[in-house]
């Protein structure tokens, strides 16, 4: 696998679900599993969220298959619209939010099933999707979704115009609202170069100011639970 292919797509953070897809009607799915994992972790460091099959909020185990709706950032090159359905390469997705020239993109069904990582035992220990690289990767919901973009035509839209995210961090707890778990695409210009796949950052200090923030947030308390559930309910 390349690395013009790897971390492109992702999934939604629990912070990016109650942005962008604030009404639970908004959240239920078609496909072959109604529920779908979030990047975020659950209500123990052995669970990791995700949304069941009436919209909900839930907190799985590891071992569990979930549904996959794999998101994107593209360049808006003939996107037009917000909350629009849309189908782009054989696949139908969701417009949810337009910034700049770039769209954020959701498929509109589960695409395929995966753990979150990949094992046969119960209570095995929550692994960010960022923390997901290395001797983390095999297995991981990470590389699944890295093999489900690989395997898209290599000339097609998505291929073509998907943009690297500024960050993929997660929130340290089960249904924080954190600024910081939302994803913004990484703004890159061409290098002057002949190699067009060489790109630098066009503005570095953004990426501290991130990380920065991430740092201070998780001194922050983001509100009680309580106050935006009813209930807790797990899977």
């Amino acid at each position: 696998m390349s690395n013009d292919t790897q971390s492109k797509a992702f999934i939604l953070s629990y912070s990016e679900v109650m942005k962008y897809i604030p009404d639970w009607h908004d959240r239920l799915v078609t496909g072959t599993n109604h529920w779908w994992w979030l990047r975020s972790i659950g209500s123990d460091p052995r669970r990791a969220a995700s949304v069941g099959e009436d919209g909900a909020f839930y907190s799985n185990s590891m071992r569990i298959e979930n549904g996959v709706r794999p998101a994107l950032w593209v360049n808006n090159t003939g996107i037009i619209g917000y909350g629009k359905n849309i189908e782009i390469d054989g696949i139908k997705f969701k417009i949810l939010a337009i910034e700049d020239s770039k769209a954020l993109l959701i498929s509109k069904e589960t695409l395929f099933n995966a753990q979150y990582i990949e094992t046969k035992q119960w209570g095995v220990p929550y692994i960010s999707y960022q923390e997901q690289v290395g001797r983390h990767y095999t297995g991981s919901i990470r590389k699944a979704i890295d093999d489900w973009f690989s395997s898209l035509p290599k000339n097609g839209y998505l291929r073509t115009n998907a943009i690297q995210p500024l960050t993929l961090e997660c929130e340290q707890n089960f249904k924080e609202i954190n600024e910081c778990a939302i994803s913004h695409p990484l703004h890159v210009i061409p290098d002057d170069s002949d190699v067009p796949s060489t790109h630098e950052i066009k503005h570095p200090s953004l990426i501290d100011e991130v990380r920065q923030a991430c740092k201070s947030s998780a001194e922050m308390s983001y509100g009680s639970e309580s106050s935006l559930f009813d209930m807790q309910r797990e899977r």
